[in-house]
């Protein structure tokens, strides 16, 4: 009994299929192929590690330290004095923004100021009108010595005076002076009695070396009256602490 066309080529294309799997599956396997790499062989990343802000790896600023060192001398044996500003001496309070408030108001020598005593010296000249029963120009030069009384920014000053003039040859008195430094306003303002015996006084107003001055004198042949003056002044004991100081001021504790 022959088979049928047909299904001899299905027999035929079967076993050769088989023989083909056969051959592939018997065929030793390459050694240069790597294997497939599996999910357990893969690293898994490390976690990243959080930002470090600046703030907190900055080192904190280390606290200011205090002055150190023995404050230099005054000049003249004075001493200093430390006036603290109204801002240090009271605690801070919070303000309104809207309001703007002013600074403060310091000396031109800072905080720190200078207390002496010491001697005093003052030249003065002066021209004039007399006014009195016989009106006359006149003028006068004056010579002050005593004491002075430094209290920075105040020099107060107190002394004995020789005054000569035109008028009068000789005329002694006592005289006290108020200086504010830092704004180079003064005043004078004394007692008067001449050789003749005959009293007076004087009052006197200016600023740095110039200034106004009033006197009431009686004097011998022009009777009673008043006499104004301008005049010139050299108060020579401020002058030279000025210029021969060399103690530098101390720096204001914080």
């Amino acid at each position: 009994m022959s088979a049928r066309p047909g299904v001899t080529a299905r027999a035929r294309a079967l076993s050769g299929g088989l023989c083909v799997v056969a051959l592939a599956s018997s065929a030793p396997a390459r050694a240069d192929v790597p294997p497939p790499a599996t999910a357990a062989a893969v690293p898994e990343p490390a976690p990243a590690a959080p930002p470090v802000s600046s703030a907190a790896s900055a080192p904190a600023p280390a606290p200011s330290a205090p002055p150190t060192g023995t404050p230099p001398e005054p000049p003249a044996g004075g001493h200093w004095v430390f006036v603290p500003d109204a801002t240090q001496s009271r605690p801070t309070e919070p303000q309104a923004t809207s309001v703007a408030t002013a600074p403060p108001i310091k000396s031109e020598r800072g905080p720190v100021y200078l207390h002496a005593n010491t001697w005093d010296l003052n030249l003065e000249g002066a021209i004039g009108r007399f006014y009195g029963d016989s009106n006359a120009w006149t003028g006068f030069g004056r010579v002050r010595a005593g004491a002075l009384f430094i209290r920075e920014p105040l020099y107060l000053a107190l002394g004995a005076t020789y005054e000569i003039s035109n008028l009068q040859k000789a005329t002694f008195g006592i005289q006290g002076e108020v200086l504010h430094l830092d704004m180079g306003f003064w005043a004078q303002g004394g007692g008067l009695l001449d050789v003749s015996g005959h009293p007076g006084g004087m009052l006197a107003l200016g600023w740095s070396l110039f200034g106004v001055e009033g006197q009431v004198r009686d004097y011998d042949g022009r009777g009673t009256g008043a006499a104004v003056y301008a005049k010139i002044r050299f108060p020579i004991s401020i002058i030279a602490r000025l210029f021969t100081s060399r103690s530098p001021k101390p720096a204001a504790p914080p």
